[in-house]
C-alpha cells in the first residue's frame, strides 16, 4: 500500500517528528487503537483541527497524517507478518498430518489378513493424528478472520484520512 493510494494532500516525504508533538502523538495513539470506535476517532480529528490556528492547520494536519500513516502501517506490517507465520505453521502441520497418515497406513498394511482391530500402537497413533487434525482444522478456520484484519486496518485509516482532508484548505 502506498501513500498516494489514500492521500491526495501535501507530500509527506521528509515530514517527520510527529512523535515529538504531544498533541499529535496522543491523538495518533487514540486513532491507531482499534478499540476506539471510528466515529470517536473522526470526532477527535475534528476537535484537533478546530483547535489549530488557521495559518498552521494544514501543516499540522499533514503532520498528523504522516504520523498516523507511520503508526498504522507499522501495525499492518506486524499483522501481515503474523499471518505469514501462521500460514507457515499451518503448512508444517499439514506436512506432519501427511506423515502421520503414511505411518498409520504402513502399520495397517502390516496387520495380518482378517484383523480389523487396531493394535495399541496404531490406536495411539490414530488418537494423536485425530487431535492434530482437529487443531489443524480449527486453526484453518481462523485464517479468513486473520486475513480480514489488514483490510479493516486500511478501511479505518482511509476513513481517518478523509476526516483529516475534510478539515484542510489545500
Amino acid at each position: 500500500m502506498s501513500v498516494a493510494q489514500i492521500w491526495d494532500g501535501p507530500p509527506i516525504d521528509g515530514v517527520k517528528g510527529w512523535f515529538r508533538d504531544p498533541d499529535i502523538a496522543s491523538l495518533i495513539e487514540v486513532l491507531s487503537s482499534r478499540r476506539i470506535p471510528q466515529e470517536e476517532g473522526e470526532a477527535a480529528i475534528k476537535r484537533f483541527a478546530e483547535a489549530q490556528p488557521e495559518d498552521k492547520r494544514d501543516e499540522r494536519l499533514t503532520l498528523l497524517f504522516a504520523g498516523l500513516w507511520d503508526k498504522v502501517m507499522g501495525q499492518r506490517r506486524t499483522v501481515m507478518s503474523g499471518i505469514v507465520k501462521y500460514q507457515k505453521s499451518q503448512k508444517e502441520r499439514a506436512k506432519e498430518l501427511e506423515r502421520q497418515t503414511t505411518q498409520i497406513s504402513e502399520l495397517e498394511s502390516k496387520l495380518p489378513p482378517g484383523i480389523h482391530e487396531d493394535t495399541p500402537e496404531i490406536a495411539a497413533l490414530r488418537e494423536k493424528f485425530n487431535w492434530a487434525q482437529r487443531i489443524f482444522q480449527e486453526r484453518q478456520s481462523n485464517i479468513p478472520l486473520a486475513c480480514e484484519l489488514p483490510v479493516l486496518i486500511e478501511e479505518r485509516l482511509y476513513a481517518f484520512v478523509r476526516a483529516i482532508r475534510a478539515d484542510m484548505k489545500t
